[in-house]
């Protein structure tokens, strides 16, 4: 799971709750992959707790104080939404 979030070079969060045990899973062990786009579902989530949801995907994706990306986008959208938002962008 990790070599493949490594490899990404999109990554999107649906419906996650961005709990420590889980960001810590789904840390990369190296940085060497390619920089990432970052989109995710913030749904309901206080402005607060949105911040630290972005913050917690970058510390993920840092290693050795390089990080594999320089933007996360979280929006107040259900996951649907979202997708339907991102149609013409994942689609090619």
């Amino acid at each position: 799971m990790r070599q493949e979030i490594n490899g990404a070079e999109c990554l999107i969060y649906l419906g996650f709750s961005f709990g420590q045990m889980n960001m810590d899973l789904l840390r990369i062990q190296h940085g060497n992959g390619p920089e990432k786009e970052i989109f995710g579902t913030a749904y309901n989530m206080s402005d607060w707790n949105a911040l630290e949801s972005r913050s917690r995907i970058f510390r993920s994706l840092t290693v050795d104080g390089k990080t594999l990306t320089n933007d996360v986008t979280l929006k107040n959208l259900t996951a649907n939404q979202l997708l339907l938002d991102l149609w013409y962008k994942l689609s090619g």
